[in-house]
């Protein structure tokens, strides 16, 4: 499953968002799935873009490439995140508050495509 992750950037510390991000990150792929980490993909982007432009990136990476979006601490004070969270709900792209409902997600999609599966269901 690729995850990716949501969290404040803006008015915070450089260093201490690549830490929780990257902490993140590991915690995804230690439970076996891909994170998809904003700061990876922004290294790759030009320096002079405004806010908008990176959120309008971010959604539609979320929409194309994500499967599930992991909420940080902190996510609600963002306007970044509570419109990735928005768009999430509108495209019903499951939503994740922390590492411990990556599991819970799992077997509760692997259940719903078995039963899809199986005779009757």
């Amino acid at each position: 499953m690729n995850i990716y992750i949501s969290g404040p950037i803006t008015g915070q510390s450089r260093l201490k968002c690549l830490v929780t991000f990257n902490a993140a990150a590991k915690q995804i792929i230690r439970r076996g799935h891909t994170p998809i980490n904003p700061f990876d993909i922004g290294s790759q982007l030009p320096d002079d873009l405004e806010h908008r432009d990176f959120l309008l990136i971010d959604l539609m990476i979320i929409r194309r490439a994500a499967d599930a979006v992991l909420f940080l601490d902190g996510w609600e004070a963002s306007k970044g995140c509570k419109t990735e969270r928005k768009f999430c709900e509108r495209h019903n792209i499951p939503i994740l508050d922390d590492c411990e409902d990556i599991a819970k997600h799992y077997v509760s999609s692997y259940n719903d495509t078995r039963r899809r599966q199986l005779p009757g269901g």
